[in-house]
């Protein structure tokens, strides 16, 4: 987190959620029909995907239409796949949610209580049910074929991430860094605050918490830093400084 000017409060974390990785046998082409772009599959009846439940128990009641996600087909995106995994197929489905849901299962120290363990497993499970009905309207809409199992416990692998994974392996459970809300882009925080130096002489910091979230933010991140360490007031002159060495 980033502490900045009192004219405008501290940063927290970014959206974070679920992740569930599929793993089927057959030709994602041949086999299942499945689309090579990606799909955004928005909650049905206006649910407020900001008004996420609180709580394991509420989470795994959900509607499956209530559900937002994203869906894609990795291994379409290979042009080595086929030949190098035949007859195989990977989906990845995400699901963005807050953190506060997982809240009431952890202890003092973040990890799963021993008395939670069964329930977590159990959301684990019913929610990936969930989300797998959810993306199999949505593929089978896009003209994916009824191949599709319509179970999870059908398919050859299936395997869930949340928040509580992300933390765990990764030590953040925010999946776009900091919080990207009308704070992060005020002048004196985008400006003065997310900047390359830190308390440590010597130390700059890069990526996507320098600029804003995503690729693009972590490249314009990248770019910022490395003009902070070149000494360059103005980023924007490495560029310069780049075109006139590829006209030369």
């Amino acid at each position: 987190m980033y502490l900045k000017p009192s004219a405008t409060p501290a940063l927290d974390n970014g959206i974070t959620g679920i992740v569930l990785f599929v793993g089927l046998s057959g030709d994602l082409d041949d086999d299942f029909h499945l689309p090579h772009q990606q799909l955004w599959v928005f909650p049905d009846n206006n649910f407020d995907t900001g008004s996420f439940p609180d709580s394991l128990e509420r989470l795994a009641a959900m509607k499956s239409e209530d559900v937002g996600m994203f869906v894609t087909v990795p291994c379409a995106k290979d042009g080595a796949w086929k030949s190098t995994y035949p007859g195989k197929t990977t989906l990845e489905i995400l699901v963005e949610m807050p953190w506060k849901a997982f809240g009431d299962i952890l202890d003092e120290s973040g990890q799963v209580r021993k008395d939670k363990m069964d329930e977590y497993e159990q959301f684990k499970r019913t929610f990936g049910q969930l989300m797998w009905t959810r993306s199999r309207q949505a593929l089978l809409a896009a003209g994916a074929s009824t191949n599709l199992p319509k179970s999870l416990d059908d398919t050859d692998f299936a395997e869930m991430g949340t928040p509580l994974t992300f933390e765990h392996y990764l030590g953040r459970s925010a999946w776009l860094g900091l919080d990207h809300g009308v704070e992060r882009f005020h002048p004196r925080q985008f400006y003065l605050t997310l900047r390359p130096e830190c308390k440590i002489n010597g130390l700059f910091l890069s990526g996507q918490d320098v600029s804003f979230g995503g690729v693009e933010g972590a490249l314009l991140g990248g770019y910022i830093c490395a003009a902070k360490v070149m000494g360059e007031k103005n980023p924007f002159v490495l560029l310069q400084k780049v075109n006139v060495n590829r006209a030369q």
